[in-house]
This record gives C-alpha cells, sequence and structure tokens, in this order.
C-alpha cells in the first residue's frame, strides 16, 4: 500500500490553532477555554482545506446540531492530546499566535505541555525576527497585532474583522443564553448574531495564521527538491 504524498511546503503541512474564552488574568490565570477553532490548509482526512470548531463546555454541546463544522469535546486534555497524535504521526507542527494556546495547554493539561511546545510553533516571535532582522517598520494602523503583521508582511491580505462584542463577552453571552435557552432556535436573534460572528472571527484567525506562515515557514529540508545526479560510468 503506497503511503499519502506529503504537501511540499510546511505551511501547508501544518494545523493552525486559535483558542477562544475569557482570556488571561492576573487573578484567574488561563481558564478553560469555551472553544478552540483549527484550520487544516490540506487535510489528510477531508483532502482539502478544512476548518472545525470544538466546543469545550457541556452546555455547548448543544449548538453543535445547529452549527456546521462544529463539535463538542468534554476534556481539554484528550483534544490537545489528539491534535498532538496527528501532528506526531503526519510530521506536522501545530501553530499558534502570540502566547495564549500555550498557556493554556501548561494550565489545563500540563501533562501535555513538553509534547506540545516539541510539536508547536508560536507564530508571533518568528514574526517578530522575520521583521528586525530586515529592520522594517511595523504597520500599527490597527489595534490587533495579527493585523499589525499582516498589514507589515502580507499587505495585499485580508485582514481581521474584529466583531463590536469582543470574543471574552461574546462567549459569557452564549453563556448566558443557554442558561435561559438550551436550544439556538430560541436565541434572541442579537444573540445569535454576536455567537455566528464569534465563530466567524475564530476562523478568520485560523486563515490569517496560514496566510502570515506563507510568508514566514520555510520548506523542510526533507520536501526539497534534490539536485539530479548524473549516473556514473562503469570503468
Amino acid at each position: 500500500m503506497s503511503k499519502r504524498p506529503k504537501p511540499t511546503y510546511a505551511r501547508d503541512h501544518c494545523i493552525y490553532l486559535d483558542f477562544e474564552g475569557e482570556g488571561r488574568s492576573k487573578n484567574r490565570g488561563s481558564p478553560p477555554p469555551h472553544l478552540a477553532g483549527v484550520y487544516r490548509p490540506k487535510s489528510f482526512q477531508w483532502g482539502n482545506a478544512h476548518y472545525k470548531a470544538t466546543f469545550f463546555k457541556e452546555s455547548w454541546s448543544s449548538i453543535t446540531r445547529v452549527r456546521g463544522a462544529c463539535t463538542y469535546a468534554p476534556s481539554i486534555a484528550d483534544f490537545i492530546n489528539g491534535l498532538l497524535d496527528e501532528a506526531e504521526q503526519n510530521d506536522q507542527k501545530i501553530v499558534y499566535w502570540s502566547d495564549y494556546e500555550r498557556a493554556v495547554v501548561a494550565e489545563q493539561c500540563p501533562e501535555h505541555l513538553e509534547r506540545f511546545k516539541a510539536n508547536s510553533i508560536n507564530l508571533l516571535p518568528t514574526a517578530k525576527r522575520y521583521i528586525n532582522r530586515r529592520r522594517m517598520t511595523l504597520n500599527t494602523e490597527d489595534d490587533k497585532v495579527l493585523n499589525q503583521y499582516l498589514r507589515t508582511l502580507k499587505p495585499n491580505a485580508k485582514t481581521v474583522k474584529t466583531p463590536q462584542i469582543g470574543a471574552a463577552e461574546s462567549c459569557r453571552r452564549t453563556d448566558a443564553a443557554l442558561a435561559v435557552h438550551s436550544r439556538f432556535k430560541r436565541w434572541p436573534l442579537r444573540t445569535k448574531q454576536i455567537f455566528i460572528a464569534l465563530l466567524a472571527y475564530n476562523a478568520d484567525d485560523c486563515r490569517a495564521l496560514f496566510t502570515l506562515s506563507k510568508k514566514l515557514l520555510k520548506t523542510p529540508k526533507t520536501n526539497q527538491a534534490q539536485p539530479e545526479q548524473k549516473p556514473t560510468e562503469d570503468k
């Protein structure tokens, strides 16, 4: 049985991860995220590019029946372990932005932290080094740091549109809606819009990571084309 061909470029062969939740605080550290978005530019399972949101709160599990590309995972540790198994099996890297994702793993499932660090890339330090080495000026027109790097390194790329209601508040409002109405169709229209905007925002963040990686991640040496060798003559 022949093996599946691996994607040519590192950026195509990565798993792009972005958590959404109430964020870090000095008093609470990194609380469990409400969801994780995962984008695979070339998925071994689905073939083409694929985005999927995974919910971690049990009350959110009912939403998966009405929203496509969503699933529920009762354990963050099992979710992270599954991503790591996938990355190790397929020789991939998990790519994330800033330090939030690593901090979540450190606080919610520390037993997986060393594996996570070995199989992941924090793209922000990579982007900083790229700009500093080339003495580029960061475009700070946008408050969102990810967009600043997009505008600087990929000026023609689509930036991430931040929703009017931030991610943390969107999660809190979704919790409040589920406390009253477990069925999505009974939510107030405005709450539905906020929730849908949250998922769109997460998906855009994941895809923006992929866009930046086109500039920042190199082709693995194992996948680079090797120079053709001339046959030796018999003597």
